[in-house]
């Protein structure tokens, strides 16, 4: 599939396979997801008691399949559409691998394995959340441990 590519003012902006702007990495907002939630209800009630496809929904709101089945997805699971704000303030919170724990957080994890050097990085993970409210990736975890000390060992 070969996308037509178009010039504007803000950056670059292809026309999906249905006819729809979008800029690539970035989400359509609250208003435009509302939209397509909207074209899915229509259709279900023009078509009831069979319901739409991912694909109808998509080429009506000009939209690809991915988000069509996104939008779908939610208003089925959740009964609303989710703003793409607050997933992306639930995203930021997160420290994946190769970000950095500030300095507290490091002594808190060492003060946690002189507690128990057998404890499971799922431990780790729910310490820093219940004590700090920092959500950390198990990965970040065994990364940091593996950093942590100048010699190259296992962390028996």
């Amino acid at each position: 599939m070969s996308y037509r590519k178009k010039q504007t003012v803000s950056g670059l902006v292809w026309v999906n396979e249905n006819g729809g702007f979008f800029q690539p990495g970035r989400m359509y907002q609250l208003p435009r997801k509302t939209e397509v939630a909207e074209m899915y209800l229509d259709l279900l009630e023009e078509r009831y008691p069979l319901r739409p496809t991912v694909n109808e929904t998509a080429i009506y709101s000009k939209v690809s399949w991915g988000f069509a089945n996104q939008v779908i997805t939610e208003l089925k699971a959740l009964g609303v559409v989710v703003d793409p704000e607050v997933l992306r303030q639930k995203k930021d919170n997160v420290v994946g691998p190769g970000q950095k724990l500030s300095t507290v957080h490091e002594m808190f994890l060492l003060g946690l394995r002189t507690l128990d050097p057998a404890r499971p990085l799922y431990s780790y993970v729910q310490e820093l959340n219940s004590h700090f409210g920092l959500l950390v990736s198990y990965q970040s975890i065994s990364d940091w441990f593996k950093k942590c000390w100048d010699y190259k060992d296992n962390l028996k």
